[in-house]
């Protein structure tokens, strides 16, 4: 007579043990697959308690370059990981296999917590507004591009290829949950492509006075014409060289050879004025080079003030002024963005501009002598 068998409850218990396994396994398998598709995993799950790192890593120091491109970078969003970016010098653009070309790059760190059991993130960039009237229609690779060190790795390197006109967001995040990510916006610094420049616009014609000579302060108006960018960056200061016509420094040349003591004066080329805020009054003593004792400057002062007073334009007419004229004026400005850019920027007028007398007022000096006697007769002793 055949035996028949029948499983003991520890055998059944071995086989359910097998069969579990064997699941577990079939999903360490599956997850692994999905890992190396390179595709972001979605959901709200956190098994790996991913937080933020105060630490700061071990990054590349941006080098101290004030004009290379116009990519600047804010990390706008730390959600569970750092990202920390420095600057890559263009002469540097080799060593991390950036195109020469390319307009300007970084290095991006992401951070996590040490004790992250699988620290693999996923690198991407995008369009903040995909639908705005600049970006719409324009691919973001075009733009920019994001390239891990590594596949995975927390590591990777942001090329800008060419000036956009929306800001662009990098992110970075966990490969098991998107959630835990960190974002960076990334905008383009407007250029200053040209210029134009006016001095004291509120007054209604060419044909005036346009630089006021007194105490009356001028203002410089510039209107600048940008290139392509997301953020403009501000007018730190304004230098002008203003240029005298040959006329006009010839007058104040023989007006000082023909003083007393003021022989070693001459008209100049230009008078020149730097202002932080585009305002300035101009001292008249810009007219005139040279040196010699203190009152000889007092003298020449005197006499260059009350040239421009009796030769002078006015807010409305420049027919006291073809002797007190500037031929050309060059108006440079130097344009900045915080610590990082400084450009300078420079603009050419011909049109001529008129000395302006208006608040200047003229020195008294003497102009008539008299003795109480007319005749002194010496009588002999």
């Amino acid at each position: 007579m055949s035996k028949k068998y029948y499983p003991s409850h520890s055998d059944g218990g071995a086989t359910l043990a097998k069969i579990i396994i064997a699941f577990i396994l079939l999903l360490a398998v599956i997850a692994s697959s999905v890992i190396t598709t390179g595709y972001l995993i979605t959901g709200t799950a956190n098994p790996l308690k991913w937080k933020q790192e105060i630490t700061t890593p071990d990054t590349p120091t941006p080098p101290n370059d004030n004009t290379q491109g116009g990519g600047l970078i804010d990390v706008t969003e730390n959600n569970g990981i750092k990202l920390t970016t420095a600057r890559i010098a263009a002469e540097d653009f080799e060593g991390y296999g950036i195109d020469p070309q390319a307009n300007t790059a970084y290095t991006l760190t992401a951070t996590v917590n040490a004790d992250a059991a699988d620290k693999n993130v996923v690198w991407g960039v995008s369009w903040k507004n995909s639908s705005s009237s600049w970006a719409s229609g324009k691919s973001i690779a075009d733009y920019a591009t994001v390239t891990p060190a590594t596949e995975f790795g927390l590591t990777a390197t942001l090329t800008v290829k060419q000036a956009f006109g929306e800001p662009i967001n990098v992110k970075v995040a966990s490969y098991l949950d998107t959630t835990v990510n960190a974002i960076a916006q990334v905008d383009y610094l407007k250029t200053v492509n040209a210029f134009s420049a006016q001095l004291n616009p509120a007054l209604a014609a060419d044909k005036t006075g346009r630089l006021y000579v007194g105490n009356t302060e001028n203002t410089i108006a510039v209107r600048p014409t940008y290139g392509i960018g997301t953020v403009e960056g501000t007018v730190s200061q304004y230098t002008i060289k203003l240029y005298l016509s040959t006329t006009t420094r010839q007058r104040i040349t023989d007006l000082m050879k023909s003083g007393t003591g003021t022989t070693n004066f001459t008209g100049r080329e230009y008078a020149d004025v730097t202002t932080n805020t585009g305002k300035f009054t101009f001292d008249l003593f810009k007219l005139v080079n040279g040196g010699g004792p203190s009152s000889t400057y007092d003298t020449a002062r005197t006499l260059v003030n009350n040239y421009v007073y009796n030769n002078g334009a006015t807010d409305t007419s420049t027919s006291m002024g073809q002797d007190c004229l500037f031929n050309k004026v060059i108006y440079t400005i130097t344009y900045t963005y915080g610590q990082d850019y400084t450009k300078n920027v420079t603009y050419e007028s011909t049109s001529g501009i008129y000395m302006n007398k208006k608040g200047l007022s003229k020195i008294s000096v003497i102009d008539d002598i008299n003795l109480d006697k007319d005749q002194i007769v010496v009588l002999p002793s």
